[in-house]
């Protein structure tokens, strides 16, 4: 959700308003980047993006081997972040990783825009 467009048919643009709310969070919150992105191809979205230094954490499906909506995926994510499942809040673009997530014990919502993300953590009583 911090980029837009189809992955393979176009270039991708940074979503407006997630860089500026990431690092808003990242002063009071771990973030993390939950990618089904292949090693290879995330290599130039983390350089063009920024991934990097914009997240605490990345997990990048082509590097450990499973992928969204697995629920092996989401607990590396438990594994990767020291957190508890119930204390991981998930945005996904895809309905079908959300409630997975919700099965995995995290809060989950269907991403729209920045605008939604910031209201949503706000009703989570997220400091944003």
């Amino acid at each position: 959700v911090i980029t837009q467009g189809e992955f393979f048919t176009q270039e991708q643009t940074a979503t407006p308003g997630m860089r500026e709310l990431v690092e808003r969070l990242k002063d009071n919150y771990k973030t993390a980047l939950a990618s089904n992105n292949n090693a290879l191809a995330f290599q130039p979205f983390n350089q063009k993006f920024g991934l990097s230094s914009m997240f605490d954490f990345l997990l990048v499906s082509g590097e450990v081997g499973v992928k969204k909506p697995d629920l092996a995926y989401f607990k590396k994510l438990v594994e990767m972040t020291g957190s508890k499942p119930s204390d991981i809040i998930f945005f996904d673009d895809d309905a079908g990783n959300v409630e997975a997530a919700k099965k995995a014990g995290f809060k989950a919502v269907v991403f729209k825009n920045a605008e939604q993300c910031k209201e949503a953590l706000k009703a989570m009583g997220i400091k944003v």
